[in-house]
């Protein structure tokens, strides 16, 4: 690629003309000012380094009028307009845009009879690509509980909207732009993303019912063993994927070979090490396990169990919401981790958001979720899909200093 940035759509220049202040100067300009207004206001990016797929990192661009950086993704539309996945990832972006733990989005839509595009905020390093710098490929008990809260976090708020992710995985979760957002975990990939809710003939919101098979989508590592069997996922699918994810955090592998989607050889693989997926593992580990066991296709999961067990497991441990990441410095990979970033240059020093645009969250992070905080206060977005009769999650004082 040139080194030269390359204009990706140009507008008119944001720079408002000189206009003499006579009345025929006036007159000749009013015509056109609306449109100069209009054009004005039209975003304008130029391309940077392909990070990594079809994502490209975009250098300094205008966006109104504010400058940004962002990241680009690109997907050609064949003729009959099959296997497109943009539309279904800026549909949950832009409902999603009031969370803490999702990019901000700056433009979806189709450039052309040919092509959609995604533009929104750069994130840093996958938490993939982050366990693999650390020894053994594993992080340490603390990093992997504080960030297995986050991306439940993440999931729990998608699950909120409506929506199930269907391929939760390590490569999917990204950390904040480095240094200011280095903590935070952001859920990406939505191109999967499916609506579990839907309107009956009344207008009521309910579950959809499960089909008789599914095609199997997800990442045959992490996926659950209903969905290897093509059976149809719920948000108790998530959670499978979610806790396999977690283990791995733990122990720097999964007790399975890895195999192709949908196939009796990983149904069976799964199956077999089911039971010995935990056994070195924090033993509170095995509550969440029964309970993800229990769920049918439809059911709700308790959400604010799952939290309290997390907490727990930290109270055990000594692991405290202001101890220092695996990453970040007096981490196990912070040397590793810098050395990383001086590879890609176009990840360093990048505002998640613009730092004079703040957004009010209706979601939480990590640390405001354990600090009074209810399940009532989130449920604003919910698309209907949380009882009015939600009940409020047990409160775990800020003073107490557990993650």
């Amino acid at each position: 690629m040139s080194a030269s940035p390359k204009v990706v759509e140009q507008a008119e220049d944001v720079d408002a003309p000189s206009v003499e202040s006579t009345e025929d100067a006036s007159a000749s300009t009013s015509s056109s000012s609306s449109t100069t207004d209009e054009e004005s206001l039209k975003p304008r990016f130029y391309t940077g380094d392909l990070i990594c797929g079809r994502w490209k990192a975009l250098a300094d661009g205008q966006f109104r009028t504010r400058t940004i950086r962002a990241a680009m993704k690109c997907e050609g539309i064949d003729a009959r307009r099959r296997y497109q996945t943009l539309p279904s990832e800026v549909t949950v972006l832009r409902r999603m845009q009031l969370s803490h733990h999702v990019c901000r989005l700056y433009m979806g839509g189709r450039l052309s009879q040919s092509v959609n595009v995604l533009i929104m905020s750069l994130v840093g390093r996958s938490l993939s690509f982050t366990r693999r710098l650390c020894k053994n490929q594993r992080f340490s008990t603390s990093t992997a509980v504080r960030v297995a809260i986050q991306c439940l976090l993440a999931i729990r708020e998608l699950h909120f909207i409506g929506y199930l992710h269907r391929d939760i995985k390590a490569g999917n979760f990204a950390l904040g732009t480095y240094p200011d957002d280095i903590r935070k975990i952001v859920l990406l990939d939505f191109g999967f993303a499916r609506p579990y809710l839907k309107k009956d003939e009344n207008g009521w919101m309910g579950h959809r019912e499960p089909r008789r098979r599914a095609p199997f989508l997800g990442t045959d590592r992490y996926c659950s063993v209903n969905c290897a069997r093509r059976v149809d996922q719920g948000r108790r699918d998530d959670l499978w994927s979610w806790l396999f994810m977690f283990v791995e955090f733990l122990e720097g592998r999964l007790p399975w070979k890895d195999c192709d989607g949908g196939s009796k050889a990983l149904i069976e693989e799964k199956r077999k090490n089911m039971n010995s997926l935990l056994d070195r593992c924090p033993r509170l580990l095995y509550k969440i396990f029964d309970h993800i066991d229990q769920l049918d296709f439809s059911d709700r999961p308790d959400y604010d169990m799952l939290f309290e067990t997390l907490v727990q497991i930290c109270r055990q441990k000594q692991i405290y919401a202001s101890d220092a990441y695996d990453w970040e410095k007096g981490g196990r990979c912070h040397e590793a981790f810098l050395e990383a970033m001086e590879e890609r240059p176009q990840l360093k020093e990048l505002p998640t958001r613009p730092a004079d645009e703040p957004m009010e969250r209706m979601f939480h992070s990590q640390e405001e979720y354990f600090s009074d905080v209810s399940d009532d206060a989130m449920t604003t977005l919910s698309s209907n899909e949380v009882d009015s009769t939600m009940s409020s999650s047990e409160e775990v004082h800020a003073g107490e200093s557990y993650c």
